[in-house]
């Protein structure tokens, strides 16, 4: 009975140890692939989060205008959407805060809305879109980069400015014919003024057959405030 009820006992463990090692091992695979994903990149996880978010974003993008960043983006539609929070930063890491936005709550229609940075940051600068949710949940929607020292290349400037007769005006709207000669009420006046000198990034301009007021010289981009003495 002794060794009859020692093999019992034996058997019992060895049985125990043969269905519980595979779960064990299961469970250790399962935690690694979990772990994987843990330290995934932020990518990933910026993909998971704008999947679950309770705003379909339609788009995120922006442009440089006079000096700023103006930001625009539109949504589909919208559930319990308390606010949305633009961000900017310099490496894609570290953020520093725009401007927060009202969202439209509950909506199932367009919705457009607009922000911008009066202080951008030179060179390549990165905008998020976030939102949070009537709960206080935050997500982040979407990146984009702008390099503002490409919009800053093309930005017009004149000199001397204000003026009695000649400017100099540089830019890269030069040999596009897009360009113009505008009075305060917005009449084209180009056949006043007489083209001194061009290049392929400046114009050189005589005003002197104009009266002495305001105009604006016109490309497709770029509006430039010219005061003529």
């Amino acid at each position: 009975m002794f060794y009859k009820s020692q093999w019992n006992r034996s058997l019992k463990f060895n049985f125990i140890l043969i269905i519980t090692f595979p779960l064990f091992a299961a469970s250790t695979l399962a935690q690694e692939e979990i772990n994987e994903k843990a330290m995934s990149s932020a990518n990933y996880l910026f993909t998971i989060n704008a999947n679950t978010s309770s705003v379909e974003l339609l788009s995120f993008d922006g442009n440089f205008d006079d000096g700023s960043i103006h930001l625009k983006w539109n949504t589909l539609s919208e559930i319990d959407n308390d606010f949305f929070t633009v961000e900017k930063s310099t490496d894609g890491l570290n953020w520093d805060f725009v401007e927060q936005i009202d969202g439209a709550g509950l909506s199932n229609t367009l919705n457009n809305y607009t922000s911008a940075d009066d202080n951008p940051y030179n060179g390549i600068c990165y905008y998020r879109l976030k939102q949070t949710n009537t709960e206080g949940i935050s997500t982040a929607l979407k990146i984009f980069s702008i390099n503002a020292n490409d919009w800053l290349s093309n930005k017009t400037s004149a000199f001397p400015n204000p003026t009695t007769d000649a400017l100099r005006i540089t830019g890269s709207f030069i040999g596009k014919n897009d360009w113009g000669v505008f009075d305060r009420y917005g009449r084209n006046v180009l056949n006043q003024v007489r083209v001194l000198e061009t290049s392929k990034d400046f114009i050189v301009l005589d005003l002197s057959s104009l009266a002495s007021d305001d105009y604006y010289f016109i490309s497709k981009n770029e509006r430039e405030h010219l005061i003529k003495l």
